[in-house]
């Protein structure tokens, strides 16, 4: 899915009304939409106050007022006509009027707010678009609300949050948000979650047309899209049409990760797999993992053009370890997978970045990143020191975390939508490592390798919290579940 800055949906608003749907239209689509997703959250018997604002926002607003009161819900609507009032506004005012459902205006902000509101507030005071931190009178106004901890739901976007900007200011706190048509770059800041609660979107009509010509280089992914990447088996293929991995890591006393991110490359659907670790750990993997091949790692030269690699599950960060990296590296030539203890063998040895083959992916989590890019204040701020050093670099790099982010060397950013605080467990990036690299190896471009395996190691980790709960999750339960979560996109 795409993910437009403000203006661009701006644009494609204008480009629609213009191809013969009016703007009316588009607000009542609005409504009904925000209210489908609204009624499941509060009780039949809640009393819902809508906050209005003078612009579009507001008409949506004052359109999900009248359509709550059509269903039955006991609502009241609260106007704040500060500054110009749009046409939308005006006319969905008349119909509140005319429905004799009770409303207030407010034309001045007084000194001190002070009005009741319902137990579910609507917030559709400002929306999308905002540019700067709010100032009087909203920012008053948002603080009274906040202050009165009510059940607050945005309409589109919580009143005070710039969408393009870091998370600052004076923001109303919501428990959920409901966007239109697209989700905002902003949502997927760590920042952003006391202020959007959970958020979803719903379509009320734009033009696809349109939607499909408009630029950007900012995505979700979701089930369509790694739908249209994922590739089919021929039924005459073999083995090594699929590929064969090389994983490398598990020093001694860390054979558990590299025994993870094997499991997770087999059941990719890779073709062959070999695991080069501590000889000592020889045993351990191959009694748990009888269709891997082993090597030791002291056990003579690679000859590495025949593997797909992944290199740092467990490796440790000994010199040695540096010693193998910087000799693979100095005899590969296209892309590979980075993880672990190899990324930080890589932030203290900055010598070995003009090894790195083209369009490598490096799979942090965020402690990991700071080490290799510097530190970031603010999420924002780290997202865009990701895009450029992807470009900088030529690598792709998935920034793990809630909603991971993949950012490739071509400035395209990828938000992951799968995934949940379950996973947050150690092991669960080995065996993403691992889902890449067998993607990877199958023939996936980098790019796409990295989408699809970040996916459906969400998608696999979802599935198994649904069956065991988040806090019986463990690695080895995302690989037990990846079969599924392949099905599911095929």
């Amino acid at each position: 899915m795409k993910i437009f800055e403000s203006k661009a949906i701006a644009q494609i608003d204008r480009e629609t009304i213009r191809l013969g749907r009016s703007e009316n239209e588009l607000i009542c689509r609005a409504a009904s939409s925000f209210i489908g997703w609204l009624m499941p959250r509060i009780s039949r018997i809640s009393q819902v106050t809508c906050l209005c604002g003078p612009g579009n926002n507001g008409a949506d607003g004052l359109e999900i007022a009248y359509q709550l009161s059509a269903w039955g819900y006991c609502v009241d609507v609260v106007c704040f006509e500060f500054g110009k009032k749009s046409q939308g506004y005006a006319f969905h005012k008349s119909k509140i009027v005319a429905s004799h459902i009770p409303y207030r205006i407010f034309q001045e902000a007084p000194t001190q707010w002070q009005f009741t509101m319902g137990d579910v507030v609507i917030d559709a005071l400002l929306g999308n678009g905002l540019n700067r931190v709010l100032e009087f009178p909203y920012k008053d106004l948002v603080m009274y609300v906040n202050a009165m901890q009510k059940e607050v739901y945005a309409v589109d976007v919580p009143t005070g949050m710039m969408t393009t900007k870091e998370i600052e200011g004076c923001i109303m706190r919501c428990r959920g948000t409901f966007s239109f048509e697209f989700l905002r770059k902003a949502f997927f800041l760590r920042e952003a979650y006391a202020y959007t609660g959970d958020f979803q979107y719903g379509s009320i009509g734009l033009s696809i047309d349109v939607i499909q010509k408009v630029g950007t280089s900012t995505f979700m992914t979701d089930r369509s899209f790694v739908r249209k990447y994922f590739k089919k088996r021929s039924p005459h293929s073999y083995k090594r049409d699929y590929g064969h991995t090389l994983l490398i890591g598990g020093s001694e006393g860390m054979t558990g990760s590299i025994v993870l991110c094997a499991r997770a490359a087999i059941a990719s659907g890779v073709g062959l797999c070999t695991v080069v670790s501590d000889k000592k750990n020889r045993t351990i993997v191959q009694s748990s993992l009888p269709e891997a091949m082993f090597k030791a790692l002291d056990g003579g030269d690679i000859n590495w053009d025949q593997y797909t690699i992944a290199i740092g599950c467990g490796l440790g960060q000994q010199e040695s370890a540096y010693t193998l990296l910087e000799r693979m590296l100095q005899s590969v030539d296209r892309p590979i997978v980075i993880d672990a203890d190899a990324l930080n063998i890589l932030g203290r040895n900055r010598d070995l970045w003009n090894l790195l083959p083209r369009g490598s992916i490096l799979t942090p989590h965020i402690g990991e990143f700071h080490r290799l890019f510097g530190r970031c204040s603010t999420d924002y701020e780290r997202i865009e020191l990701l895009r450029i050093s992807a470009h900088k670099y030529n690598v792709h790099i998935v920034l793990k975390g809630k909603y991971t982010q993949i950012a490739s060397p071509n400035g395209e950013l990828y938000f992951n939508s799968t995934g949940n605080p379950g996973m947050a467990t150690g092991g669960s990036g080995d065996v993403l490592s691992g889902i890449i690299c067998g993607f990877l190896a199958q023939g996936y471009d980098a790019q796409i390798a990295a989408i699809v395996g970040v996916y459906l190691h969400g998608l696999s980790g979802d599935l198994a919290a649904l069956k065991l709960g988040m806090s019986g999750l463990s690695p080895s339960s995302i690989i037990d579940f990846l079969s599924d979560s392949i099905k599911k996109v095929q």
